[in-house]
């Protein structure tokens, strides 16, 4: 009997063992070995340790907040499902989440499609969905149609075949914190949706990151949209808020096309061959950008009454700022460096550039091409090709302004009408200020110093040059085939030459103030019609032909007589 207990003592002492061997390693795996995507929390302190959330297949989930009857797809259907919960009110909101979603066979081409959804409060968090759309514009990973009140948050819809998130005809809701990308038309896609927030979203590599389509009164702000054909488009809608987003590496950073009064500021929009461009589109405000590295900065195209300040534009190819058909715009206080054109207008007229910097770009600082009455006032123009240079345009002030360390400092050609003054203008290496074919400039109060030519007009008449100090140039003035100019009450000290004129007709000079030039005023030709050396000339042209004349004479008389004496 003895025996007997003993073996029985053994073998369950071995079986134990056995199991707990089998156990232990088990429990270790479970408590080191913690599913990613659920929480977990301390059982003594009640303490988040993970933060994810568990993640199972579902079908594609349509609800439709009107559906009436039995087995009615509505709210009241959908809490009853293990991916739902809550009762619709503001305080307790119905919750969507933790579910992952391929809606290659969805019936509706969504993957989540909340309709007719008025007064329920919902989230919809933690979920993925792919593979939803199809042949049409209008399905999407997570679609809500004449809906309200719904919050879209840290959802992943992307790699889908149309939209990752569809707004249509829904307001007052919140998409924050998602990830939409890689989706064949749209990343997050709002149409005729107004008032919704559209915050901190990855959109990248779809044809569009963020596309707006009739839709007011949004905000879209902290989102990243890279590597899409535009990164952040508006058509057709006005009155939103564009703020803090990075745009970079699309084909057009963010783009505006026919939407009016939306706030465009603090983002910032690099290396697209747009950085921000406005379309047909007027009362906007672009300020406070960063737009660097693209081929165009910011670009105006038939756009009107918009103010663009602040901003910052460097590196960009071919123009900080481009102004083309583009009326009655204000720049002022942009910083534009480090382009080929600082700022360029073409055939844009009433417009202002106030207090702007244009530095180091490789051609123009400012350019106008075929523009009238522009206000370029208060910048700051150096180290440029050309400073300020006008083409075709008339009309037009320039006023106090900057303009050093160019090679041209102010430059008008073919412009007409135009006012240059109280500008400060040196040490440019060429040119302080050059007219070419211009008339009818008034050109005074200006400080001209340093030049190879302070003042130079070429064949350009009826111009005023008054009340300028220019000094220590190689030509103070110079005037070449320019008539009827008036020099006067100029203050004009230590230049090589004070006034050169040449081949001009009709100047006044008069009541200037000369000091320590080589020459004061030097003329390559005088004002009596016929000078000396012209009389000169024509005499010894007379001369010429008057013995020409006479050796022709005596050579017929001497051939005519001797005629004569021929016999008969």
């Amino acid at each position: 009997m003895n025996n007997k207990l003993k073996k029985i003592a053994i073998s369950a002492l071995i079986s134990s063992f056995l199991i707990f061997s089998v156990l232990i390693p088990i429990l270790i795996s479970i408590s080191y070995s913690r599913e990613s995507g659920v929480e977990y929390y301390s059982t003594q302190k009640s303490e988040l340790i993970i933060k994810s959330a568990s993640v199972t297949l579902e079908d594609p989930i349509f609800i439709d907040g009107n559906a009436s009857g039995v087995n009615a797809h509505n709210w009241s259907w959908a809490v009853t499902q293990e991916w739902c919960s809550g009762d619709g009110s503001w305080s307790t909101p119905y919750i969507i989440e933790n579910i992952t979603i391929d809606a290659i066979t969805s019936p509706t081409g969504n993957g989540i499609f909340i309709n007719n959804s008025k007064n329920d409060y919902f989230i919809i968090r933690n979920v993925k969905v792919y593979n939803a759309g199809g042949g049409t514009y209008d399905v999407g990973g997570i679609k809500l149609q004449n809906t309200s009140n719904g919050t879209l948050l840290n959802n992943n819809c992307s790699n889908n075949r149309n939209n990752g998130f569809l707004l249509f005809n829904s307001d007052n809701n919140t998409i924050s914190g998602n990830t939409a990308n890689g989706n064949f038309n749209y990343g997050i896609h709002l149409y005729f949706s107004d008032h919704n927030d559209i915050t901190e979203n990855y959109a990248n590599n779809n044809r569009e990151g963020i596309y707006l389509y009739n839709s007011d009164n949004n905000t879209i702000s902290g989102n990243i949209a890279n590597n899409n054909d535009e990164g952040i488009i508006l058509y057709d809608s006005d009155n939103n808020t564009i703020s803090r987003n990075t745009a970079n590496n699309n084909n057009e950073g963010i783009r505006i096309y026919n939407s009016n009064i939306n706030d465009i500021f603090k983002n910032i929009a690099n290396d697209n061959y747009g950085g921000i461009g406005l379309y047909f589109s007027i009362t906007n405000d672009i300020i406070n950008n960063t737009v660097n590295y693209n081929y165009d900065g910011i670009r105006l195209q038939r756009s009107d009454h918009n103010d663009i300040s602040g901003n910052t534009i460097a590196n960009n190819n071919w123009y900080g700022i481009y102004l083309h058909y583009s009326n009655r715009n204000d720049i002022f206080r942009n910083t534009a460096n480090n382009n080929d054109d600082g700022i360029h207008l073409d055939s844009s007229d009433y417009n202002t550039i106030v207090n702007n910097t244009y530095n180091n770009n490789s051609i123009y600082g400012i350019y106008l091409y075929s523009c009238i009455d522009i206000k370029i006032s208060g910048n700051t123009i150096a180290n440029n090709d050309y400073g300020i240079y006008l083409y075709y345009s008339n009309a037009n002030d320039i006023f106090n302004n900057t303009a050093n360390n160019n090679d041209y400092g102010i430059s008008l050609n073919y412009s007409y009408i135009n006012i240059i003054v109280d500008n400060t203008v040196n040490n440019n290496s060429i040119y302080g200020i050059y007219l070419y074919y211009s008339y009818n400039t008034d050109i005074s109060r200006n400080y001209v110093n340093n030049s190879w030519y302070g003042i130079h007009l070429y064949s350009s008449t009826h111009n005023d040059i008054s009340g300028n100090n220019i000094d220590n140039n190689e030509y103070g003035i110079y005037l070449d085939n320019s008539d009827d100019t008036d020099i006067v009450n100029n203050t004009i000290t230590y230049n090589n030459v004070g006034i050169y004129l040449s081949y001009c007709n009709s100047t006044e000079i008069s009541n200037n103030y000369f000091s320590g030039n080589g020459v004061d005023i030097r003329k390559l030709e005088v004002d009596d019609p016929f000078p000396i050396e012209g009389m000169l000339l024509i005499v010894l042209v007379i001369s010429i032909i008057i013995i020409i004349a006479g050796m022709i004479i005596n050579k017929r008389r001497r051939a005519r007589g001797e005629i004569q004496r021929l016999p008969k």
